[in-house]
């Protein structure tokens, strides 16, 4: 249980990094930060309990379930309930049910459950404001809140009010982020462009290729050139060669903004036994990313459109594509290009002058819910609980880019926008010119910016309804070790997703991208049962077993697809001695649906970074995505057995140890590229795979099933915690530490398959952003007296292993383990008496004594060494560290 006053203490300024940096989250969780280049979902956030994927971990807003992000991340790959839409100050405490809990709450609780509690039952009024800063480069954070709550014996309301803000971080603000990793993958998209060219046109135009180049190969302006250079000038290579440093330019931490509110309320209609209740919930979160300069990739890709730069002069080309072949209409010129050749192919460019990708993402996330309870019916023993819930989100997302089509009108001298006396003319007569390089502005290809950047728009929505309906019994049958304990109940739930895209889109008009409309509905109904029976306890033990009870639960699941599954779960809980120490354990099985996503994909076209196992280089290809109808359901076990010993001897102590294993079989997951294209080679595609290469052997185009069903997946590990408390006369004193131990992370990508063991490896031992830890721990040292708080952190994450490739040869690397540390200290301005604050105020006490009374004023820093995360191939585990640093903040709290 994480509660309030461990929530206010961690440091953590968001609900995001308060249960990411748990323990027992570890790999495939959804970060803010090093999102910026995904298709969907920036800015969005999840939590991965085991190291599973989030989809695994059902996340409950007050018991009660919310909808998952309508776009996912990584255009749907994962989908999840988005923490960025759940402000921290809205939160009264956070459990975690580590034992798969699929009967109680739905069999698609796989890894386990995150009950996120929010504020109840609250009187009085809480003003509370936080500034915090990194000390390298600004990235300020600024959040407000307002709590209030009034009430009385039979109703009660409270509400929250809430505002956060946080400014981006570049790849350019980090010393060890600056650096393109990874050369070969995408800087070759260039300024000065790549171009693919002829050597008629080149030796007609002056230039001075080598001979053992070719017919065909490549060349670029010179270096810093203002787009006049002549062909004898240029450089001609065999393959691209200028590349294009983007980790000065790309966002790593977006822009962010979020404000809503939350208004719960309940009333005692028939005293405890007949209570409603209702809560409406609202965020809107509008977050800022910079993907950097666009790549055009392949001028002429294999599917999308061609851009092509038409010849000097309108009339025949020497060499190169033709005219039918690109597109390029009859007469078209571009008086910049120095050679009479339509220069398309496999050429590749930066379009810098039509500044920064950029992504902005607006999401609206609602719920409200209506209910009634009641407690202690019939003989004292009886409760209910009815409730209906409807979440629903929108998600829009505007893409600003340059449009590939308006681009190649710019291109082309003769284009009527260029003609003053038409009515398309766009206020300058002199087209692109495409042959400079970044570093030397040439002002009129910025004036055409206004004309070539666009802003289409995805609009993503899903809504869930839930009705859940739980009666229970703590003493159905009084035995005499205790009553047996009883609870049932029924759920429905009705589904809903929508992808709606721009003309522009559908049609990938925005280079990289093509999204596609899609749709989806789906509802199920759902019965359980649970049962506790004590053997042993109260006044009835014998040695050996002070207490033992057992539990027992089945959940039955229709869905409208025409599938059910009847899930099992057991558990006992037994205490040998007395209460000092406690044995449990449970098993109990899961199942889990594709998403709507995961049979809804919206995505049809996006590149994907790989290693060709054949050329032996990192590469940026373009990828088809097909739908897969033949997606398969999710199996899984979930065992879980531990220890609680709070020994007599230390009063304040303590010590838990829990062991899980967990087995799913036909998780849903997109295919690795680099592992398609390698089976694709050895002659083992799976249907719908494959890849076409050039003439050249370069990988131009993949295509690929977007989902599939996997193998086996295996997590075993354990959890260990030690919670101490000391009071003395110079205060109370108090220790937490969490940490969590993965011994074994098995995983088999397709069924049939061996089991390939990760633990300690990266998700991707390609990229290296995420990992399989062997090792996470968190501890807290606190100590409080007459007002004073203090709190040092400890963090710990196990180093990992990646591999490097290259041409010629191929390397472990150990990216290192790390420690960071927090420290916090606050003092809260109290008083006895009087009782009220308007007591205080009538009796004549000065302002600044009544403005400080129950006035709380913090001081923190966050990574107070301003340790650097581990380096990796690709700078650094941008999915396990974020790039802040250094974090320095205080704020203030008023209570009322």
């Amino acid at each position: 249980m994480i509660d309030r006053y461990t929530i206010e203490k961690s440091g953590e300024r968001n609900t995001e990094e308060l249960l990411r940096n748990q323990p027992v989250a570890n790999a495939n969780g959804v970060p803010t930060s090093g999102n910026a280049g995904a298709i969907s979902g920036q800015g969005a956030s999840s939590i991965s309990l085991r190291g599973l994927d989030p989809g695994a971990t059902l996340v409950l807003l007050d018991g009660h379930r919310m909808v998952s992000h309508p776009s996912g991340t990584a255009g749907g790959t994962e989908f999840f309930v988005d923490l960025n839409t759940i402000p921290r100050a809205a939160i009264e405490s956070v459990e975690i049910l580590k034992d798969g809990a699929s009967t109680t709450y739905g069999a698609d609780a796989v890894a386990g459950v995150v009950n996120i509690k929010l504020r109840h039952n609250y009187k009085g009024a809480e003003a509370y404001a936080e500034y915090g800063n990194s000390t390298d480069t600004d990235s300020g954070e600024a959040a407000a809140s307002i709590l209030f709550g009034v009430g009385d014996n039979n109703t009660h309301l409270t509400g929250v009010a809430n505002y956060y803000s946080r400014n981006s971080i570049f790849t350019r603000d980090r010393d060890y982020d600056r650096r393109t990793s990874l050369p070969s993958i995408a800087t070759t998209n260039s300024e000065p462009y790549n171009l693919e060219l002829s050597r008629a046109a080149v030796l007609a135009a002056g230039g001075n290729p080598p001979l053992e180049l070719g017919d065909t190969f490549f060349g670029h302006a010179p270096f810093f050139t203002s787009g006049t250079a002549p062909a004898s000038s240029y450089v001609y290579t065999e393959m691209p060669s200028a590349h294009f440093p983007i980790n000065h330019f790309a966002g790593e931490l977006p822009d962010t903004e979020r404000y809503g509110a939350f208004i719960n309320a309940d009333h005692k209609i028939f005293g405890d036994q007949m209570v409603a209740y209702a809560d409406v919930f609202f965020v809107r979160a509008d977050v800022r990313n910079d993907f950097g300069p666009i790549p055009t990739v392949s001028f002429q890709p294999e599917n999308g459109i061609t851009i092509a730069i038409p010849p000097h002069a309108p009339g025949p080309t020497l060499g190169g594509p033709s005219y039918a072949e690109t597109g390029v209409p009859s007469g078209a010129y571009n008086p910049f290009n120095p050679f009479q050749q339509i220069i398309s192919g496999d050429s590749r460019a930066r379009l810098f002058e039509f500044g920064n990708l950029k992504f902005d993402n607006l999401t609206d996330a609602f719920f409200t819910t209506v209910g009634l309870r009641g407690d202690k019916l019939l003989d004292g023993s009886w409760g209910y609980d009815a409730a209906f819930r409807y979440s629903h989100i929108d998600a829009t997302i505007e893409f600003t880019g340059p449009s590939t089509t308006r681009f190649n009108r710019v291109l082309n001298g003769a284009d009527p926008i260029f003609d003053p006396s038409s009515g398309q003319f766009i206020g300058t007569t002199i087209p692109f010119n495409p042959f400079g390089d970044f570093r030397r502005i040439i002002p009129n290809n910025y004036r055409l910016a206004d004309f070539v950047v666009v802003h289409p728009r995805e609009e993503d929505s899903g809504g869930l309804a839930v009705f859940d309906l739980n009666i229970y019994s703590t003493k159905l049958l009084d035995l005499p070790a205790g009553g047996v304990g009883l609870a049932f109940g029924a759920q429905f739930q009705d589904e809903t997703l929508s992808h709606d895209v721009d003309k522009r889109l559908e049609a990938g008009d925005i280079r990289l991208f093509q999204l596609l409309p899609a749709s989806g509905n789906r509802n199920s109904y759902a019965g359980y049962a649970e049962m506790s029976i004590p053997v042993f306890g109260n006044n009835f033990s014998i040695p050996g077993f002070h207490a033992l009870e057992f539990t027992g639960a089945a959940r039955y699941e229709s869905f409208s697809n025409g599938s059910n599954v009847m899930v099992p779960k057991v558990g006992l809980r037994w205490q040998p001695l007395d209460d000092s120490l406690t044995v449990r354990a449970t098993w109990g099985e899961g199942y889990r649906l594709p998403s709507l996503t995961q049979l809804n994909p919206s995505v049809f076209s996006a590149p994907q970074s790989l290693f060709d196992p054949v050329k032996k280089v990192f590469v940026f290809v373009p990828t088809v995505f097909l739908p897969n109808p033949d997606l398969q359901p999710e199996d899984s076990r979930n065992f879980t057995a531990g220890v609680v010993y709070t020994p007599k001897f230390a009063p304040g102590l303590t010590v838990s140890i829990d062991l899980f294993d967990i087995e799913t079989t036909g998780r849903v997951s997109s295919s690795d590229p680099t592992r398609e294209v390698t089976r694709i080679e050895s002659g083992n595609a799976f249907p719908g795979e494959s890849v076409v290469r050039d003439a050249n052997g370069n990988l131009v185009l993949i295509t690929q099933v977007a989902f599939q069903n996997t193998g086996t997946q295996k997590a075993r590990g354990a959890d260990f915690s030690i919670d101490y408390e000391l009071q003395t006369v110079v205060g109370t004193f108090r220790s937490t530490t969490r940490a969590t131990y993965l011994d074994s992370f098995q995983f088999s990508p397709f069924p049939g398959q061996a089991e390939q063991e990760l633990r300690s490896s990266a998700t991707d031992p390609l990229f290296s952003n995420d990992a399989y830890l062997k090792w996470k721990g968190l501890s807290q040292l606190g100590w409080h007296w007459h007002g004073f708080d203090t709190v040092f952190t400890a963090h710990y994450r196990d180093g990992f292993h990646e591999i490097l490739l290259g041409p010629n040869e191929t390397k472990e690397h150990w990216v290192a383990q790390t420690w960071f540390f927090d420290v916090q200290a606050s003092y809260e301005f109290g008083t006895k008496s009087p009782s009220s604050w308007a007591k205080r105020f009538h009796n004549g006490w000065p302002t600044w004594r009544y403005l400080l009374d129950q006035t709380t004023i913090t001081l923190g820093a966050n990574n107070i060494f301003d340790h650097d995360p581990p380096r990796s191939n690709d700078n650094f585990p941008r999915f396990i560290y974020d790039p802040t640093g250094r974090f320095i903040y205080a704020s203030v709290k008023k209570n009322f």
